[in-house]
Order: structure tokens, then C-alpha cells, then sequence
């Protein structure tokens, strides 16, 4: 399990959406990628197409599995939607935002938890993109990528299994 896990689910998933705007055409996501500034370091970045979904790992906390074969992971995911429009009541936005969350709620990937919406925050705060950002819980995360003890692969043919159901006083 790994954050590479559940950003390559995403990816695909997002890459696969199809949604329909107000003028009754359908369109998909330009670009898909890595949460980094990009809307804050325009000018230095290499320019992508719109509508786009940035992903963002919020802080993360981990901890030790009773195990200590694992650590848990609590994690919550940010979607930007990056979202470009000269009209003034452009209502894609909001017609692409429920789009992907139909896409995303309850999708799980490896061993995330279930992608759950918890928020949503506007940032229109941009000369040239609007920023619709989603916020997802994935739950608990398990990662056993530290454990580094020998394994046996094992097959089983046969199993045996007896059920006795007698009552005892």
C-alpha cells in the first residue's frame, strides 16, 4: 500500500469521467496531476489544459499497528478542480464538481479506506482559474511496506472442516 496506490486509482477513475455542462455537451478532465502550487506558481509552470484535478495528501498521522508490522494511517485527500471561464455565471464548475464527487464517493483503493466527501471550499481567488477544492477521508490506511520479514508462499489443496452442532447444558 501507498500513497502511489491511491493516487494511480484516482488518476484512473478521473481519467475516465465523462460529464455533461449546461449546454448539453459532454466533456472530460485535460489534465490530471500532482498537487504542487501550481495555481500560486503559474508563471514558472508548464502549462496545462482545463478543466483540471490536482491531487493534494493532506498532513498525514501514522502509527504503529499493534503489530508493529504495519502503520496506520489516518489520510484525507484534496481534489483541486481547476476550472477557466471568461462568463460570469459559468455554472460548469459546479456541474464538474458533482460529477467527480459522483465518481469518487466510497471508491476504495488497495488498502485506503473508503473515499468519503467532507468538504468543499471555493478559492476563486486567481487572475486566470477558479479552485473548487474536494475534500475525501480515506479512512484508515494500512502500510506493512516497513516489514521487512522473511515469508513462505504456501498452497493449500484440501481442507477439512468439521461442524459439530450439539447443545451442551
Amino acid at each position: 500500500m501507498s500513497k502511489i496506490d491511491l493516487y494511480n486509482g484516482i488518476k484512473t477513475d478521473l481519467t475516465a469521467l465523462r460529464y455533461t455542462k449546461g449546454d448539453g455537451n459532454t466533456d472530460t478532465i485535460k489534465y490530471i496531476g500532482l498537487w504542487r502550487n501550481q495555481i500560486q506558481n503559474e508563471r514558472y509552470e508548464i502549462p496545462f489544459g482545463c478543466p483540471a484535478v490536482l491531487i493534494e495528501f493532506e498532513t498525514s498521522n501514522f502509527m504503529e499497528g499493534s503489530s508493529k508490522v504495519y502503520q496506520e494511517i489516518d489520510m484525507t485527500v484534496r481534489l483541486h478542480i481547476l476550472f477557466e471561464t471568461k462568463i460570469t455565471d459559468d455554472l460548469d464548475i459546479l456541474l464538474l464538481s458533482q460529477a467527480i464527487y459522483a465518481q469518487m464517493q466510497f471508491k476504495q483503493y488497495g488498502y485506503w479506506g473508503l473515499m468519503k466527501r467532507r468538504a468543499e471550499i471555493q478559492n476563486f481567488d486567481h487572475d486566470n482559474v477558479q479552485d473548487f477544492i474536494q475534500e475525501y477521508d480515506c479512512g484508515k490506511g494500512f502500510d506493512y511496506s516497513a516489514d521487512q520479514r522473511n515469508t513462505t508462499t504456501a498452497e493449500i489443496d484440501i481442507i477439512n472442516i468439521n461442524i459439530e452442532n450439539e447443545l451442551k447444558p
